[in-house]
């Protein structure tokens, strides 16, 4: 995964893993996130692509969230992702359930940019 902090609070990321990425960097850039103790929202577009993502990469996933749960919770709003392909947006919107078990922030489903800007400009007003 692919993250890129230049418009912060909206922090885009891209699932397609590069030959040469490795775990480790995206977790340390999420934890670096993290650090800035500011909220923020992810925004990814596009329909997942069917990675071998390795068992030992999962556990680390899991530990790391385990690690930090609590700024998880306090520091990312949501991640609003775009899909255009009308037969794999309900796919998207059912996995978005999954997703927010997991990760403790919601996956918002949208099919266009004005609708994913709209709604992470949402997901950061305070409450």
């Amino acid at each position: 995964m692919k993250i890129d902090a230049i418009e912060f609070p909206f922090v885009r990321v891209d699932y397609v893993k590069g030959p040469n990425e490795i775990i480790e960097d995206t977790l340390s850039d999420l934890s670096d996130l993290l650090k800035r103790q500011q909220p923020f929202v992810f925004m990814g577009e596009g329909s997942p692509k069917k990675e071998n993502t390795n068992e030992e990469d999962r556990k680390k996933v899991a530990l790391w969230m385990k690690a930090n749960h609590e700024d998880v919770q306090r520091w990312i709003k949501g991640h609003v992702h775009v899909i255009t392909e009308p037969d794999k947006f309900e796919m998207m919107q059912e996995f978005s359930v999954i997703f927010k078990k997991f990760w403790g922030y919601p996956m918002i489903v949208v099919r266009t940019q004005e609708e994913a800007l709209s709604e992470a400009t949402l997901l950061l007003k305070p409450e």
